[in-house]
């Protein structure tokens, strides 16, 4: 049997940022550009690739807003706005799933 992987990409690359932003420090390329949220994306994909070996495997990214949001009016109220660091890693993780030969799916509203 085979095995595929979907990996919910959102919520990986949010745990990636805050997993490594937590101190208050954001990893920054010599350019100044923040990664670390890709840093630890990659890093996470990476182990499940080595752990699990998928035949294959797609990321889903939320895009827009989606459906709870018009269906719910306090869907993620309580939540902070995303940090502009994390904001500007988001189109890279997808580039960098192209360069691994990861296909990744969005579609609004989901």
């Amino acid at each position: 049997m085979k095995k595929v992987i979907l990996v919910d990409g959102n919520n990986l690359i949010f745990r990636s940022y805050y997993a490594t932003a937590y101190t208050g420090n954001v990893m920054r390329n010599s350019k100044n550009f923040p990664t670390n949220a890709l840093y630890g994306f990659v890093l996470m994909i990476n182990k499940i690739i080595e752990e699990e070996h998928p035949e294959y495997m797609a990321v889903a990214f939320d895009i827009g807003k989606n459906f709870r949001k018009q269906k719910y009016e306090t869907y993620k109220a309580g939540r902070a706005q995303t940090p502009d660091e994390l904001k500007m890693q988001m189109p890279i993780a997808r580039q960098l799933l192209n360069a691994m030969g990861i296909k990744y799916f969005e579609l609004e509203p989901y």
